[in-house]
């Protein structure tokens, strides 16, 4: 997971680096959803909703878990926020997970109305970029176990720790250039 953030947070980075000055343009923010400029990217955060979730049984160590909320006077368990983030290149709007959809109750499945919300519609979206298959980042990809019309093909970026650290070949594909290395996802598959 913190080689995933990572990824996400480099990514960003060496984006902030060639994307060039942030334009002027307005960046209205509302519940739902906040926009952030990157050089003359738009980057939106979009929430999908939350979950409650007890992290001592999905941690590797509950009880330093348990121990570290007890001592904050915290308990267990924890909205957790489900979120998604939509790249607008100029060119072209990269959706980066789709949330957890329908499969965590009637706390999430908020990205559509999200995305409308911000502007924006799911036909508007080129390309679906995965992270990984957990339910709270591909689930949204379905609705009542039928592919979401709306959206674009997914892809499924395929990597290691060592490669989360280079993040060249993402930035080449979210720049236009040579496409990067990704492997479309098995649900992809199906619903194409």
């Amino acid at each position: 997971m913190k080689a995933l953030q990572g990824f996400l947070f480099s990514t960003i980075a060496a984006l902030s680096l060639v994307a060039g000055p942030a334009s002027a343009e307005s960046f209205t923010q509302a519940p739902g959803y906040y926009r952030m400029p990157l050089g003359d990217f738009k980057i939106t955060v979009l929430s999908d909703g939350t979950a409650p979730r007890d992290l001592a049984s999905i941690m590797s160590k509950p009880d330093v878990v348990r121990a570290e909320y007890a001592s904050a006077h915290e308990t267990l368990p924890v909205e957790l926020s489900i979120n998604c983030f939509l790249i607008d290149t100029g060119k072209q709007r990269i959706l980066v997970d789709t949330g957890a959809g329908e499969l965590f109750g009637a706390t999430s499945g908020k990205l559509v109305a999200n995305l409308n919300a911000a502007g924006y519609s799911p036909q508007d979206v080129d390309t679906v970029l995965l992270t990984h298959i957990h339910a709270d980042h591909s689930g949204g990809l379905t609705v009542a176990g039928t592919r979401y019309r709306g959206l674009a093909k997914a892809h499924l970026q395929h990597m290691t720790t060592a490669a989360a650290m280079n993040v060249e070949p993402i930035t080449a594909w979210l720049m236009g250039q040579p496409q990067a290395k990704t492997r479309t996802s098995r649900c992809a598959q199906l619903a194409a």
